[in-house]
């Protein structure tokens, strides 16, 4: 399966592929291939069964910041989508500690939004890299997969 998940002590975030659109004749307007995503978002007590609509380049410029944070162990990954429905920012410090945090709203005409933060480490880092990593490899950078 086309996911990946961001783990931490009290919470996670998944996002598994549902549809890709046009795969591989079109790149999107914001890289890679447009899609439909299945999300997953549980912190502390609170959960969230959604979806979001994002590029495969949107997801393979998380994958490069979020790896350049790991490695200096500082800085923030974001994951922009073009959809705007979901803002997920994951934060590094020098001694190892990981904040992952953001809103989901699951329509932007209705005032529902799910506002988290999930405790985390490094340790926990290294699985999502990977799991993203996989995705780059299928799916390619902004310009999609070499044809």
């Amino acid at each position: 399966m086309d996911e990946f998940r961001i783990e931490g002590k009290n919470g996670y975030i998944q996002v598994c592929l549902d549809k890709l659109f046009e795969f591989p004749n079109n790149i999107s307007f914001a890289g890679g291939y447009d899609g439909k995503w299945k999300l997953e978002i549980k912190s502390s007590s609170y959960y969230v069964n959604g979806e979001i609509y994002a590029s495969t380049g949107e997801i393979y410029k998380f994958y490069c910041s979020l790896k350049e944070c790991y490695n200096k162990l500082n800085g923030t990954a974001e994951l922009l989508i073009y959809d705007h429905n979901l803002q997920l920012a994951v934060r590094f410090d020098k001694l190892g500690n990981v904040i992952i945090y953001g809103e989901y709203v699951e329509k932007v005409d209705e005032d529902n939004r799910l506002i988290f933060e999930i405790i985390s480490d490094q340790s926990y880092m290294h699985k999502a890299i990977n799991d993203l990593e996989k995705l780059v490899n299928k799916y390619g950078d902004l310009r999609g997969i070499n044809r």
